[in-house]
């Protein structure tokens, strides 16, 4: 007879700047799959983001009560009300970005954080500044509060969670604060191998016969984006075949459309623009390889489980947490460096090599995620730090 005492279910409020029904980004979307999977169990969980324009303040999404309060303090507290209102008080709050994390604990002091770092904010920030030419005194404000704003959310919590080893170092060097590992997880019901890739490729617009490398970023400096369009230059040279193509939105689109341009490879490499969620998926389908050209700050790389998990390889950067998430699949999977040279060569070596091992290497891809990732993994083990630090009086 089983004797272990049935837990009651949490009332849970998460706090992101984003989801994934609103914008891209990997941290939303780990806000967001962990909401629902902990709904899925049966727990209340409302998320408060901040929303974009055309979007409604409320609605219910895959059982999660879904907020939007636009950046306004007033709009946050209101929608708090609404959820006390509603569930007569909060368990626990599931944090994931500095400002709002900052907002839910002035508003409710009281109930234990459990805090997801996924970047440090003020080194972020520093990076973006230096790229759009902010002044001196601008950067070192900006840079100033943001590191005060995340040390005081981050110490108002109970836990702090990491996605990798690298994330948890970073977080020790800037606030000195330990952490606890909890790999992400992945969709495998929503990211998985195309049965039909040439019927994928006829919808996307996307030649039958290319060779189609693929990423999907921030257009930002950090990714090394750039370095990816020199390398396909070089790959397109020996390479007739090979198509690029780029998802994602950014300050750095410009550019990187001119670099393209002045290489004579407009047709060669493909900028999408924002991919809708919905149609993400088909993008890694379609795709023969997956490129993670990082330069810095990588703290998981949802994007590898993602591309994985739909059968594509992937080729990364050796740097940041990339080594400890796809070097755990194969470090021949790891480039030499991030220079133009090294991902030219990377790409033009694996595509000598993928014809004969095609079939094998994609279904090796796949049964790596089965076998080691999913949100229901990360959501058990979230649910286990939550009943840990719920607020005393639940019984």
């Amino acid at each position: 007879m089983n004797n272990l005492p049935i837990r009651e279910k949490l009332t849970i409020l998460a706090g992101t700047d984003i989801v994934p029904e609103d914008d891209e980004g990997g941290s939303g979307r780990v806000a967001w799959e962990t909401a629902r999977r902990l709904a899925a169990k049966g727990h209340r969980l409302s998320v408060l983001t901040k929303g974009t324009a055309g979007k409604t303040d409320f609605e219910t999404v895959d059982g999660v009560e879904l907020y939007r309060y636009r950046g306004s303090p007033v709009k946050f507290l209101a929608a708090v009300k609404r959820i006390i209102q509603r569930h007569g008080k909060i368990d626990v709050l599931d944090l994931h970005h500095p400002y709002t994390a900052f907002l839910a604990q002035r508003a409710l002091g009281g109930v234990p954080a459990l805090y997801n770092f996924h970047s440090p904010w003020a080194e972020e920030y520093a990076i973006r500044a230096g790229d759009l030419g902010f002044g001196p005194g601008r950067k070192i404000l900006g840079c100033f509060f943001r590191k005060l704003l995340e040390r005081s959310a981050l110490k108002s919590s109970k836990v702090i969670l990491n996605a990798s080893r690298f994330m948890a170092d970073r977080l020790m060097a800037a606030h000195g604060l330990a952490s606890r590992i909890i790999p992400l997880g992945v969709d495998t019901g929503k990211f998985f191998p195309a049965s039909d890739a040439a019927a994928l490729r006829k919808k996307l617009g996307i030649p039958g016969d290319s060779f189609v490398v693929f990423t999907v970023r921030n257009l930002v400096t950090r990714m090394g984006l750039e370095n990816l369009v020199e390398a396909a230059v070089s790959v397109a040279k020996k390479e007739p075949k090979a198509l690029f193509i780029i998802g994602g939105r950014g300050y750095l689109r410009e550019k990187l459309e001119r670099m393209a341009a002045a290489a004579g490879l407009s047709g060669r490499v493909r900028f999408t623009g924002y991919i809708p969620d919905d149609e993400l998926p088909l993008y890694y389908q379609s795709a023969d390889l997956f490129v993670l050209p990082t330069r810095l700050l990588e703290g998981f790389g949802l994007v590898t489980l993602e591309a994985l998990s739909c059968g594509t390889p992937v080729l990364a950067t050796p740097v940041a947490a990339n080594l400890e998430v796809l070097g755990a699949f194969g470090k021949e999977f790891l480039l030499k460096n991030e220079s133009p040279e090294a991902i030219a060569e990377g790409i033009t070596d694996f595509m000598s090599a993928y014809p004969g091992r095609k079939d094998k290497l994609r279904a090796g891809c796949r049964a790596f995620i089965e076998l080691n990732y999913s949100w229901e993994k990360y959501a058990d083990e979230v649910e286990k730090v939550m009943y840990e630090i719920r607020r005393p009086d639940h019984a």
